[in-house]
């Protein structure tokens, strides 16, 4: 850290910053390069270089993760608090992994369309009918609306200790409940 401003030299290299330069001191000229030091934000993002450096986030794109937020907005703190307090992981352009980039998810409540799907960027299944909010925006339903969902079925999977010789002995099977192995919901993809 040549200008011992908390910044690695490689680091500074790395994003086009200056080692030598901790963004206070004026240079020859009298100019002090206030994107370079700890406190610099050369992207604009909201996020000091120093945050960016601990973060792992590039300081140099607003947008790290490349899902229509600034990274000034994405806290990583797994709770939505507002437009400008996502939660959301500024590393990862899914942070919930529903199929949609953080961007698009609003967490308004109202589906608008594929741009603005009001969904919780924090929740797969905003509405909680089994589909996520990916599969309902590429399916033409609404993710917000527990009502309206692709179509979609129950597989269960039993196992028997017997022939099964009849339908009616299927039928048993699967009303026993200690016969099953797993039970899961299936989308039309």
């Amino acid at each position: 850290d040549s200008d011992n401003d908390g910044l690695p030299d490689h680091w500074e290299e790395r994003y086009g910053l200056d080692p030598n330069d901790n963004g206070l001191d004026p240079d020859e000229n009298g100019l002090v390069n206030v994107d370079n030091g700890p406190d610099g934000d050369p992207d604009e993002d909201g996020v000091n270089n120093e945050d960016e450096y601990a973060n792992k986030t590039n300081p140099i794109d607003e947008d790290t993760d490349e899902d229509g937020l600034n990274d000034g907005v994405e806290t990583n703190t797994g709770v939505f608090v507002s437009a400008s307090n996502t939660g959301t992981d500024p590393k990862n352009a899914d942070t919930d992994g529903d199929g949609l980039n953080d961007g698009v998810e609003t967490n308004t409540g109202v589906f608008v369309n594929a741009a603005d799907t009001g969904t919780d960027p924090l929740l797969a299944d905003t509405d909680g009918d089994g589909s996520s909010d990916g599969i309902e925006v590429d399916k033409g339903t609404d993710p917000t609306d527990d009502d309206d969902s692709p179509d979609s079925w129950l597989v269960r999977n039993a196992q028997s200790g017997s022939p099964l010789n009849s339908i009616a002995d299927t039928r048993a099977l699967f009303d026993g409940l200690g016969n099953l192995i797993n039970e899961t919901t299936t989308s039309h993809l």
